[in-house]
């Protein structure tokens, strides 16, 4: 076997001859790669915001006590795995719901619903997410034709036992962290050899999961961008024009939980966020997210974080 790199205008060609068959990839080397790391320490969260911004692949650190609500019910138009190091999550993706443990891989198709719990020893997992724009560069030309990694009409299994893919994409996460001389191309090197091995081993060939619907993409998005309103059950399912019990059942289908306390939780996280980054009166916080009353409020964060506002407060 022959390899051969040619670099252009960081560009790098690289050429694999063996027998009469021939390879041409064309990866791009201009990466923009981000680490977000925050724990779960002490049963309360710290949560960076926004989280995604221009980036090509963005490296997150997630540390959980028990029974905690890891991941609110959510899609997005990226790619994501979960690299699950230690402990136990609980995850639902599409219409799979499944038990993770050390060396379990979540693989989440863009626009597919997912969300995750951890389990009761709590847990440590990295999300991997991958932006739409790597498919730009990361394209492999064989036979004169040029296979994107991201297709749009390729769904791949979310459920992954692979001891390659997973040592590929701590690998990725490696380079990521330390950086080396030429960390780029090892990284798309690893990259092109997960989906390699998602395309031999783990098409969905019978897909039945479950994507988010024109609808509910319009709701979650209202909610995100009127959390802090006076939103109802009765009133999101009137704006909506759906009926309520036939709104309730269709929401607590897709996102596993029920419209209440799917804005409960998202309020919470948002009051979190204001917390650790402003000096705000824990009243007027309150206000903010939607809660009418602030020893409501401090009775809920206490009952999800374990820990009261006014610790977060001193803390931060």
């Amino acid at each position: 076997m022959i390899l051969i790199f040619e670099f252009l205008h960081s560009v790098c060609y690289t050429k694999i001859k063996k027998d009469s068959f021939n390879i041409f990839a064309v990866i791009s080397t201009k990466l923009i790669l981000r680490e977000v790391k925050y724990m779960i320490t002490e049963s309360y969260q710290e949560m960076p915001e926004p989280l995604y911004q221009k980036n090509d692949i963005t490296v997150i650190y997630m540390w959980h006590p028990a029974d905690f609500s890891s991941i609110l019910p959510h899609w997005h138009t990226r790619t994501e795995f979960i690299i699950v190091l230690e402990g136990v999550l609980n995850v639902t993706c599409g219409n799979m719901s499944k038990v993770l443990v050390k060396g379990d891989i979540l693989f989440v198709n863009p626009h597919q619903l997912h969300a995750a719990k951890s389990g009761k020893d709590g847990v440590k997992y990295y999300a991997l997410i991958l932006e739409d724009n790597l498919s730009n560069g990361l394209r492999v030309k064989i036979n004169n034709q040029y296979v994107k990694l991201f297709p749009s009409k390729v769904k791949f299994q979310s459920y992954i036992k692979d001891e390659k893919i997973y040592e590929l994409l701590i690998e990725i996460i490696k380079e990521d962290q330390e950086k080396k001389e030429s960390y780029e191309l090892f990284i798309q090197a690893a990259i092109i050899n997960v989906f390699a091995r998602l395309y031999r081993f783990y098409i969905e060939k019978n897909d039945n999961s479950v994507y988010l619907n024109t609808n509910l993409n319009q709701i979650l998005t209202y909610i995100e961008e009127h959390y802090y309103d006076d939103i109802t059950t009765d009133s999101i399912s009137k704006h909506f024009k759906y009926n309520k019990s036939h709104f309730c059942r269709i929401f607590k289908q897709y996102t596993g939980t029920s419209f209440v306390n799917y804005l409960t939780i998202l309020r919470l996280e948002k009051a979190f966020s204001i917390l650790k980054s402003t000096n705000k009166p824990i009243s007027e916080i309150a206000v903010d997210v939607g809660f009418g009353s602030s020893n409501y409020f401090s009775r809920l964060f206490y009952k999800y974080y374990g820990k009261r506002p006014s610790e977060i407060k001193k803390n931060k």
